[in-house]
C-alpha cells in the first residue's frame, strides 16, 4: 500500500482473475512449421537460437523446476 491509502474492510472493486497461474503441457507433437526449429546457424552477432534443431524438447516449466532446489530437503 502506498501512504495515501486506507484499508477500509470494504469489498474490492475489481473482477476476479480466473487462473491459477500454472502450467499445462498439452502434449503437442512437433510442428515443422515452427521456425524455430530453423534457426540453428549463428546470426551476425553469433546467437544461435536453436542449435539443436528438430532435436529440441521444450519440456517447459518442468526444466525449471527441476533445477530449483528441493523446499522440501
Amino acid at each position: 500500500m502506498t501512504p495515501d491509502q486506507t484499508d477500509t474492510g470494504a469489498a474490492a472493486n475489481t473482477r476476479p482473475l480466473f487462473t491459477c497461474f500454472g502450467y499445462a503441457n498439452l502434449g503437442l507433437s512437433l510442428n515443422p512449421r515452427v521456425a524455430l526449429f530453423y534457426q540453428t546457424t549463428p546470426d551476425r552477432f553469433g546467437f544461435t537460437p536453436n542449435p539443436y534443431g528438430f532435436g529440441y524438447r521444450d519440456l517447459g516449466l518442468g526444466t525449471f523446476l527441476r533445477s530449483a532446489p528441493n523446499p522440501n530437503l
